[in-house]
């Protein structure tokens, strides 16, 4: 089966994913699927393994929702000449800012999530979480801590990157107690050029766990001989809504 005969975020978005989150569409196209009603296909296996499937499905669309959403965030503030303390405008950017980073610990509590439900062994759980935990500790920075000042000047709005601040704090200090005087002093870098790489960062690591779920996933597909067929031509999920609204599994 074929992406693009899934719901609209994952039929509109298609070219992203197919470049940035491959994984994510392996495991729809093998694994879920639509039976073009933006429900499960149903398959010959146990209430018990389709429950998982139906969690995995719902735990991996989550994340692609939320990668998506940061990738709205990022192209609405790139737009944006932030020159100026125009009060209504830093607000604005200040909320983008803060969801931006809460998207990054929604894809990553998920992705444990999907991951749990295709692999119990807790050895492997440690090493699929590494990889994400940089970005998570960014994120508890933004938004468990004192505000990060920002600084106006004609070339746009700068930021002290978390990366930056962690060098001035002791090592194993995740806390980052810091006064703003102590921030002001450390090296700032230009607001849209921080996320943007903070957010393709993020998709690649994002794309890699995907991929570590979909190894389990292949061994699932074989064993339990689950197929998913493509849609007759025509027969697609012609409704509004995407999968992830509606009252009703995937």
């Amino acid at each position: 089966m074929d992406l693009q005969q899934g719901d609209l975020l994952e039929s509109q978005n298609l070219e992203f994913i197919n470049k940035y989150l491959s994984n994510y569409k392996k495991i729809w196209e093998i694994y879920l699927g639509n039976d073009g009603t933006n429900r499960l296909p149903k398959q010959n296996i146990s209430s018990i393994e389709n429950r998982r499937r139906e969690k995995v499905s719902q735990h991996n669309y989550t994340c692609l929702e939320s990668v998506i959403c940061m990738k709205a965030i990022l192209e609405i503030i790139d737009k944006k000449q932030i020159n100026s303390f125009e009060i209504n405008q830093l607000i604005e950017v200040y909320n983008l800012y803060m969801c931006f980073f809460a998207h990054i610990g929604r894809i990553r509590d998920n992705l444990i999530y999907s991951y749990k439900k295709v692999n119990d062994d807790e050895i492997l759980l440690k090493e699929f979480k590494k990889p994400l935990e940089s970005f998570y500790k960014e994120r508890c920075v933004v938004l468990h801590n004192i505000k990060i000042p920002f600084t106006i000047s004609k070339k746009g709005m700068n930021v002290s990157t978390i990366k930056s601040i962690s060098k001035t704090t002791q090592k194993g200090n995740s806390k980052f107690e810091l006064s703003w005087n102590d921030l002001l002093n450390i090296e700032k870098t230009e607001i849209k050029k921080y996320l943007k790489e903070t957010f393709y960062g993020m998709a690649k690591v994002t794309n890699d766990a995907m991929g570590e779920i979909l190894k389990p996933i292949n061994r699932i597909v074989t064993k339990h001989n689950i197929q998913v067929k493509k849609l007759h031509i025509g027969h697609g999920t012609q409704n509004t809504f995407p999968s992830g609204s509606l009252d009703h599994t995937r």
